[in-house]
């Protein structure tokens, strides 16, 4: 079922789950506010529940208040956001069930696209991941995820998801290999990801 921007902004503050488009594929989207959303995301999916949801924003002021060191990732995050890069950072405290790993960390990304932009704007942070079963192929369309409320997306999307890195043990490590290339993020930091 396609639905506008309003109307995705209202189900998403009624602890709604909503399906919606980043700049690398669909998404479920819930409040961070609701936790019966996020919980619910981890049933329609059939998520493991030791698999935290990334947190998705749609500025570094959104994200920076989400992590107790953001002088470790800044950085990374002025360089590589708005785009495809998660960056997996200890997590700040009060976070809900569902987003904070076992290990104390949290992912964060700042989307590129305007439509998944316009919408975080007016939500704030969003726990998303990627819309399909765990270990089926991430939808690019939204005719394959119609059967839950869809934000559909104006732009094409790129259909790779993004690229994770976690900072472990005093450096970057890659966690995903995706649409942002792994050696973009060496030459930024001046050494390779660590393995």
């Amino acid at each position: 079922m396609g639905i506008d921007l309003q109307s995705a902004v209202e189900r998403l503050r009624a602890g709604e789950v909503v399906a919606i488009p980043t700049d690398t594929v669909y998404g479920l989207a819930a409040s961070l506010n609701s936790p019966g959303a996020i919980a619910q995301i981890y049933q329609m999916k059939g998520r493991p529940a030791d698999k935290p949801l990334p947190i998705l924003g749609g500025s570094l002021e959104q994200l920076t208040s989400l992590s107790t060191q953001p002088e470790l990732w800044l950085p990374l995050a002025r360089h590589f956001w708005p785009g495809p890069l998660t960056l997996v950072v200890p997590a700040a405290p009060g976070l809900p069930p569902g987003v904070v790993g076992q290990d104390g960390t949290v992912a964060l990304r700042w989307p590129g696209g305007v439509l998944v932009g316009q919408l975080l704007s007016a939500t704030g942070p969003l726990a998303v991941t990627s819309a399909n079963r765990s270990g089926q192929p991430p939808a690019t369309r939204w005719e394959e995820i119609s059967d839950w409320p869809v934000l559909r997306a104006h732009e094409p999307l790129q259909g790779t998801p993004s690229t994770i890195i976690a900072w472990q043990r005093g450096g970057w490590r890659l966690l995903r290999a995706g649409s942002l290339d792994v050696e973009k993020i060496g030459r930024f930091l001046g050494q390779p990801l660590l393995p």
